[in-house]
């Protein structure tokens, strides 16, 4: 994604977080104004997800998937990514 975004620049940064019990996530930050590199991640990101859902479906039945709050990320929980699955913490 960087390769194709041109690299680093100042509309375009690499984001590194890390925390000790879940370790590291780097992600890609694009200031709204760059419309070049908007359009190209979303052409990236749609071609990746297409690819991804063209894959043969699991077997096995899926739970109710659920919104995952407390996000590290400015984005609000509403917008956070759907998790499927079951929480660990709360089978306990």
């Amino acid at each position: 994604m960087l390769k194709a975004l041109g690299g680093e620049s100042e509309t375009v940064i690499v984001v590194r977080e890390t925390h000790y019990l879940v370790g590291w996530v780097e992600w890609i930050a694009i200031h709204q104004d760059d419309e070049k590199a908007l359009k190209i991640a979303d052409d990236i990101t749609g071609k990746l997800k297409r690819s991804t859902s063209s894959k043969k479906k699991p077997t096995q039945p899926r739970t109710t998937a659920t919104r995952k709050s407390g996000s590290n990320t400015p984005a609000d929980a509403a917008s956070a990514p759907l998790v499927s699955g079951r929480d660990p913490v709360a089978d306990r």
